[in-house]
């Protein structure tokens, strides 16, 4: 009877060793496609090559596994599935894998891989110079120098590509502009006929509106709500940052809190030793995991935030957050400052809630398996030396931000750039009875109005339509024009002509009609030299002025651009940004990065 009961027992084991082994090799996904291909509208061929790309269990012990297929040994670039299972019942399943495989011929390109790449960058970018063959990568990719058109070389592979009309044999062109232009281009290219099947940029830029249109306001119910009856998640991730806890490290940064969407939605406190001690169990200053930090600046493991005002790429060196040997971020921030000035502090806030951000996604299942952002993975599980890079302050842009998301192992990259606005660009100084900004139209010719101020007089142009050479003296002085009868940019050549150091131009028509409010004024003449700024204004903003001039009044304006704002001090904007590299890792996989395009991504 022992020894009946002891070959159950062991039957059993290995019966459970088994399961678990399927489920930890990922076959448990492959029997189950093998098994079900004819209720996903498949063919037994169509399943006959499938690899697993990533495989993994989340915290609260869902396996995760993404499959690809493959065709006459080539990758079919848009053809996947992910099966998501808690011990061995599915879940959920997503599935774009390709039928009819069978019928697809084997390989036979009409043209090279180096013809391929030109046929690619003529379709991304302005391109000149030729590429050149320089070897095969690890990948499999066909390496091409094209200094002209990337940095970095161009990287093509022969593969397959669903289309509507079928299944087309083609090749994939990788052009990493990113250094330059802020692009990173995913092509794929027919590779029969060199028609562009595909076209996306792995740089996911965001759209936030006009520069005046990512205002926030209390008025539009971003206020925090409060609620017992928290989503159960939100829970576990509310106890997991208040339980009690041993600290990762000591330091401490003030900075507008996770949680704080932006500078108006609260005030500036001072966190002391915020590291999870799970998700950063040395603290965000550490790369070696060993006790004690290997920075002082706003570089760890997490997230290195350095700033990149020439839009190359590479960390500026004039300027660094150093915390010292205590990690103390506590630098200088006040609102409407020169942002110059509030760098330092711009990189304690963006290193502060990129940090932040990685330890909270972590406690909710994106860690080191699901292909999180990490330069050691401390539990060897996943990719790493693929930590966030925060450039703050980014000169290749304005009134925006970008996030770019390689696979699992190459670094995240956030630009975060300054946001501008012309909306008040004039303002009223004397007399004190109409003193104030004023909303103005911007010109698209002459120079632009910056943080400079420029201070003079308003006197009337005679002509007042200032459509032909101006009669009165206005040297030292802001000219007053009318709108009609020929281009903006002539008038305000006119104006400056006559010694203007420049031109407010006024509506003719009353708000409500055809030609009323405010507009932007485009260059009629190209070929005059205008070098004086000029800004448009309303019929009923001109009204008080011109009269005011009119009546001998003494009517001081100035013309100055209000400073630029720091997005790095946005919460909501870095969030968004971290958001699409999160979902671009999980989406597909953490080695199918590109599942996601910019018109996908949530948000956008």
């Amino acid at each position: 009877m022992n020894r009946i009961f002891t070959r159950l027992l062991l039957l059993l084991l290995l019966g459970a060793g088994a399961g678990l082994s399927a489920q930890k090799n990922g076959q448990i996904a492959l029997d189950y496609l093998q098994k079900e291909y004819a209720a996903l509208g498949l063919e037994i061929t169509d399943v006959a090559n499938l690899d697993i790309t990533d495989n993994y269990t989340s915290p609260h012990g869902i396996r995760h596994i993404y499959v690809a297929q493959r065709l006459h040994g080539l990758p079919i670039l848009n053809a996947a599935a992910s099966l998501h299972f808690r011990g061995d019942r599915l879940v959920h399943r997503t599935s774009d894998l390709a039928t009819n495989l069978a019928a697809v011929l084997p390989p036979a390109p009409a043209f090279s891989a180096q013809i391929a790449a030109g046929k690619a960058a003529s379709a991304a970018t302005v391109s000149f110079g030729a590429p050149v063959a320089a070897g095969t990568d690890e990948a499999g990719n066909n390496l091409f120098a094209w200094p002209q058109i990337s940095p970095e070389p161009v990287k093509v592979k022969l593969a397959y590509y669903v289309t509507d009309a079928g299944i087309r044999l083609a090749y994939r062109v990788l052009i990493d502009q990113h250094a330059a232009a802020a692009d990173y281009w995913n092509v794929v290219v027919d590779a029969a006929n060199g028609d562009i099947l595909a076209q996306d940029n792995m740089v996911l830029k965001c759209s936030f509106g006009t520069p005046t249109g990512h205002q926030h306001d209390y008025a539009n119910g971003c206020g925090q709500k409060r609620t017992a009856d928290l989503p159960v998640s939100e829970q576990l991730l509310n106890k997991a940052f208040t339980a009690p806890a041993a600290m990762a490290e000591e330091s401490s940064y003030n900075v507008f809190p996770f949680g704080v969407e932006s500078p108006i939605h609260g005030d500036r406190i001072l966190e002391k030793s915020p590291a999870h001690p799970v998700a950063s169990p040395f603290g965000w200053h550490d790369t070696n995991g060993i006790d004690g930090p290997e920075f002082t600046i706003t570089r760890g493991n997490n997230t290195w935030s350095y700033p990149d005002r020439d839009g190359d790429n590479d960390p500026d060196d004039d300027v660094v957050a150093d915390g010292g040997d205590t990690l103390n971020f506590d630098f200088y921030y006040a609102p409407g400052v020169a942002a110059d000035t509030l760098l330092r502090a711009a990189l304690a806030q963006s290193f502060y809630l990129t940090n932040k951000l990685h330890d909270w996604l972590y406690v909710a299942g994106f860690n080191e398996e699901a292909g999180n952002f990490q330069r050691r993975n401390y539990t060897e599980e996943g990719e790493g030396r693929d930590e966030v890079l925060v450039e703050a302050q980014d000169g290749s842009g304005t009134n925006n931000a970008n996030f770019f998301t390689p696979e699992d192992g190459g670094n995240g990259r956030m630009q975060m750039f300054l946001w501008t606005s012309s909306a008040s660009a004039m303002k009223v100084t004397t007399p004190a009875s109409i003193a104030g900004s004023f909303n103005t139209g911007t010109a698209q010719f002459g120079p632009e109005i910056g943080i400079d101020p420029i201070t003079g007089q308003v006197a009337i142009t005679e002509p007042a339509l200032a459509c032909e050479e101006v009669t009165n003296d206005l040297t030292g002085k802001v000219a007053l024009i009318t709108r009609g009868d020929c281009n903006f940019s002539l008038k305000v050549f006119n104006a400056q002509e006559a010694g203007a150091i420049a031109a407010i131009i006024c509506n003719d028509a009353r708000e409500g009609e055809d030609r009323g409010g405010i507009i932007n004024m485009s260059d009629g003449n190209p070929e005059l030299d205008k070098t004086i700024p000029a800004v448009f204004i309303t019929f009923e903003s001109c009204v008080e002025l011109r009269n005011r001039v009119a009546a001998g009044d003494s009517v001081s304006v100035t013309f100055q651009a209000p400073p630029p704002v720091d997005a790095d001090f946005d919460n909501g904007i870095v969030a968004h940004e971290l958001g699409h590299g999160v979902s671009n890792r999980l989406v597909g996989g953490p080695n199918a990065a590109n599942c996601l395009n910019n018109d996908e991504q949530m948000g956008e």
